[in-house]
C-alpha cells in the first residue's frame, strides 16, 4: 500500500471504527429501551448500518494486504451477527406491535444474554485486531520512510539553493524586462498626455506589458478618431451655427414685420368695425322708418279702399238718379201727349172747350219744359256718371298703386331687417376676427422674442464650438489613410 493510499485508508478506518462503536452502543441500549423510543432506535440503527456497510466497502477497496483483508472480513462477519439481532427484533415488531417487541427483546436478552454478549465481544475483538493491524502498518511505513525522508531533505535543500539562484537571475532579468516595458508604457502615456496622437505605439512584446502597450495603442487610435470627429463636428457646428444665426436674425425681422402688419390690420379692423357699427345703427333707423312708412302706407291703403267704396256708392246713386230722370222724362212725354189730345178735344168742343184748351196748352208747355229739364238733368247725370266712373277708375288705380307701394315697403322693410341682422352678424365676426388678430399679434411678438433668444443661443453655441475647435486643435493627429 502506498503512503497516500495508507493515509486514505486510515481516514476511512477511523470513520468505520466510530460508526461501529456507535452501532454497538445502540445495540446494547436496545434491550432496555422504552417502547415509545424503539422506532427512533430503528432509524438510528438503519443509518449507522448503512454508514458501516459503506465504510467496509471503501476500506476493502483501499486494503491490499492479505492480513488486513482477513481482519476486515472478520469484522464484517461480526457486524452481520449484530444485524441479525436487529432483524429478528424488527420482525417481531412488525407482527405483534411495540409492546410485544419490547417484551420479546427483553426476554431474548435475558435468556440469551451470554450468547449476545459473546457476539458483541467477538465484534469488539475483531475491531480491536483490525485497529492493531492499522497501528503496526503505520509504524512499518514510518520506519521505511525515515531514510527516504532524510535523502529527500537533502535533495530538497539542494533544490532550494538552486531555485534561489535561478530565482535571483530570473528576478534580475524580469525586473529589467518589466522596467523596459513599463518605460515604454510611460513614454506612450506621456506622449498622449502631451496631445501627440500622431505617432503609433509599437507593441513589440507578447506578454502582459505587450498587452498594455497594445491597449494604449488602441486607446491612441480611438482618441485620434475621437478628436478628429470632434474637430470635424466643431467645424460643422460652427458653420451650422452661423447659418442658424443668419436664419434666426431673418426670422426675428420677419416676425417683427408680421407684428407691425398685424398692428396695422388691427387698426384697419377697428375702423371697419366702427363703420359696420354706424351701418348697423343706420340700418336700425331705416328699419324703424320703413316700419313707420309701412304703417302709413297701410293706413293710406285702407283710406283708398274706403274712397273706392264711396265712389262705387256715388256711381250707384247716380245711376239710380238717371233711372228716376228717365221715368220723369217718360211721364213728361206722356203728359205732353195727353195735353195734345186734350187740346184736340177742346178744339172739337169749340167755344165751350176753349178754357180747357188753354189749360191743356199750359200743361203741354209744362210737360215740354219738364222734358227739356229732364233731358238736361240726364245729360248732367251722364256727365257725372262718366266723371264718377273715371274717378272710380283713378281711385282703383291709386289703390293698386298703394297696394304695390305697400308690397314694396314690405320688401324694403325685409331687406332693411336683413341688412340689420347681417350688420349684427358682421359685428360679431369682426369681434372674433379682432380677437384672433390680437392672438396672432401676441404669437408674433412671442415668435420675435423667441427668435431673438434663438439667435443669442446660436451665437453662444457658435462660440462654444469655436472654443472646442481651439481645444482639439492642440492635438497632433495621425494622418488618415486615403
Amino acid at each position: 500500500m502506498s503512503l497516500i493510499g495508507l493515509q486514505r485508508f486510515r481516514q476511512r478506518w477511523r470513520r468505520l471504527c466510530f460508526v461501529s462503536r456507535s452501532y454497538g452502543a445502540t445495540l446494547r441500549s436496545f434491550a432496555a429501551a422504552d417502547p415509545s423510543s424503539i422506532e427512533a432506535l430503528y432509524k438510528d440503527l438503519d443509518g449507522q448500518a448503512k454508514s458501516c456497510a459503506a465504510g467496509f466497502v471503501q476500506a476493502r477497496e483501499l486494503v491490499t494486504d492479505e492480513a488486513g483483508r482477513k481482519l476486515l472480513d472478520q469484522a464484517a462477519a461480526a457486524e452481520r451477527t449484530a444485524v441479525e439481532i436487529i432483524s429478528q427484533a424488527r420482525q417481531e415488531y412488525a407482527s405483534r406491535g411495540e409492546a410485544a417487541v419490547a417484551f420479546g427483546i427483553r426476554v431474548a436478552m435475558s435468556t440469551d444474554q451470554e450468547k449476545n454478549e459473546a457476539r458483541l465481544v467477538a465484534w469488539t475483538q475483531a475491531l480491536r485486531a483490525l485497529s492493531d493491524w492499522d497501528d503496526a502498518t503505520q509504524r512499518q511505513v514510518a520506519e521505511a520512510a525515515a531514510p527516504v525522508a532524510a535523502q529527500a531533505g537533502q535533495v530538497l535543500l539542494g533544490g532550494a539553493v538552486l531555485a534561489l539562484l535561478v530565482a535571483a537571475g530570473l528576478g534580475t532579468w524580469l525586473t529589467r524586462d518589466i522596467s523596459r516595458g513599463l518605460r515604454q508604457a510611460v513614454d506612450a502615456a506621456a506622449q498622449m498626455a502631451s496631445h501627440d496622437l500622431s505617432r503609433p505605439i509599437p507593441p513589440g512584446r507578447a506578454d502582459e506589458i505587450g498587452e498594455v502597450l497594445l491597449a494604449l495603442e488602441n486607446l491612441r487610435q480611438q482618441m485620434n478618431r475621437m478628436v478628429s470627429g470632434v474637430h470635424e463636428a466643431a467645424a460643422s457646428i460652427s458653420l451650422a451655427g452661423g447659418e442658424l444665426a443668419s436664419g434666426s436674425q431673418d426670422l426675428s425681422q420677419r416676425a417683427e414685420q408680421a407684428a407691425a402688419t398685424l398692428q396695422v390690420t388691427l387698426g384697419t379692423l377697428d375702423t371697419l368695425s366702427g363703420s359696420v357699427t354706424e351701418t348697423g345703427g343706420s340700418a336700425r333707423q331705416a328699419d324703424e322708418l320703413a316700419r313707420s312708412a309701412s304703417e302709413v302706407a297701410t293706413h293710406g291703403g285702407r283710406t283708398v279702399s274706403q274712397a273706392v267704396s264711396t265712389m262705387g256708392e256715388v256711381e250707384a246713386a247716380a245711376r239710380k238718379i238717371s233711372d228716376i230722370i228717365g221715368i220723369i222724362d217718360g211721364i213728361a212725354f206722356q203728359t205732353n201727349i195727353l195735353a195734345l189730345n186734350a187740346a184736340v178735344e177742346a178744339a172739337r168742343a169749340g167755344e165751350q172747350g176753349r178754357g180747357f184748351a188753354v189749360v191743356a196748352g199750359e200743361v203741354r208747355s209744362l210737360a215740354q219744359r219738364s222734358t227739356q229739364a229732364a233731358r238736361e238733368i240726364k245729360s248732367l247725370i251722364g256727365d257725372s256718371l262718366d266723371k264718377v266712373a273715371a274717378g272710380s277708375q283713378q281711385v282703383r288705380l291709386a289703390g293698386d298703386s298703394t297696394q304695390a307701394l305697400m308690397c314694396s315697403i314690405e320688401q324694403v322693410f325685409g331687406l332693411i331687417s336683413t341688412i340689420s341682422q347681417q350688420a349684427s352678424g358682421q359685428m360679431g365676426g369682426l369681434e372674433q376676427t379682432r380677437g384672433a388678430l390680437q392672438q396672432l399679434d401676441s404669437v408674433a411678438q412671442q415668435n420675435a422674442a423667441m427668435a431673438e433668444q434663438t439667435a443669442a443661443a446660436v451665437s453662444a453655441l457658435t462660440e462654444q464650438a469655436d472654443r472646442l475647435g481651439e481645444l482639439v486643435g492642440d492635438f497632433r493627429l495621425q494622418a488618415q489613410a486615403a
